[in-house]
C-alpha cells in the first residue's frame, strides 16, 4: 500500500511539474512581432496589448491581396480598418462576431484594431493572393511564431472551444486576453476562471 501511494504521489508531481512547463512554453500573443517592419516583409501580423487585438499586413514593395476573415464567440467591439487603398473591402457581420477583410497591399499597411467582449477564442482564416496563405508568413507576438495552418484558433482555455473544424489549429496562450474581462461576470487567467 505504501508503494502505491509513493508511486501515485510521484506521478501527481511529475505530471504537475510537466503541466507548468508546458504552460510556460506556450506560444504568446501578447507584443508586436518584432518582424514587422512596414515595407520590408511580406506577410500578416498579430498581435494584442492594452489597446485591444491587432492585424497588420504589409509587402516588401511589391502588390499582394490580403483576405480572411477573423471570428469569435463573442462579439467585436471599437473594431477600426485602416487601409491606403479605396477598393479594400472590410465588412462586418450584424452580430459583432465575424470581420472579413480584402486588402491589396503594397508596400504600405493596411490594419485592423478591434476589441474583444465575452469570448472564449478567436478564429483566423487567411490568404494571400487568393490561396490558402503560408504560415511562415503569419507572424504572432513579439516572438514572431507562426501556426501551423493558415486556419487557426487562438484561445486562452480549450475546455469550453467549440470550433466545429478539424482543419483549424489550435493554440492555446498562456495569458489573458486584454479587453476579454468581461465574460459572463468573471475574468480569464492564464488557463483558468477567476471570479470578480
Amino acid at each position: 500500500m505504501k508503494k502505491i501511494l509513493v508511486f501515485l504521489f510521484s506521478l501527481f508531481i511529475l505530471l504537475g511539474y510537466n503541466h507548468i512547463v508546458l504552460a510556460a512554453d506556450s506560444p504568446k500573443i501578447e507584443g508586436k512581432p518584432s518582424a514587422f517592419v512596414a515595407g520590408q516583409k511580406s506577410g500578416y501580423f498579430i498581435w494584442q496589448d492594452k489597446d485591444g487585438l491587432h492585424l497588420r499586413t504589409t509587402t516588401a514593395g511589391e502588390k499582394h491581396i490580403f483576405s480572411g476573415s477573423i471570428h469569435t464567440d463573442g462579439k467585436f467591439k471599437d473594431v477600426l480598418e485602416s487601409s491606403q487603398d479605396t477598393t479594400n473591402d472590410f465588412t462586418i457581420a450584424p452580430e459583432r462576431n465575424t470581420v472579413d477583410f480584402k486588402f491589396t497591399t503594397a508596400g504600405n499597411v493596411d490594419s485592423i484594431d478591434l476589441n474583444v467582449h465575452r469570448a472564449t477564442y478567436v478564429r483566423f482564416t487567411l490568404s494571400t493572393d487568393n490561396v490558402n496563405a503560408d504560415p511562415s508568413t503569419i507572424f504572432i507576438g513579439s516572438t514572431n511564431w507562426h501556426p501551423n495552418n493558415f486556419k487557426f484558433t487562438i484561445s486562452q482555455d480549450d475546455d469550453s472551444l467549440e470550433i466545429g473544424d478539424n482543419n483549424a489549429a489550435v493554440v492555446i496562450v498562456d495569458r489573458p486576453f486584454w479587453g476579454w474581462n468581461d465574460y459572463y461576470g468573471g475574468f480569464y487567467g492564464p488557463r483558468h476562471w477567476h471570479d470578480r
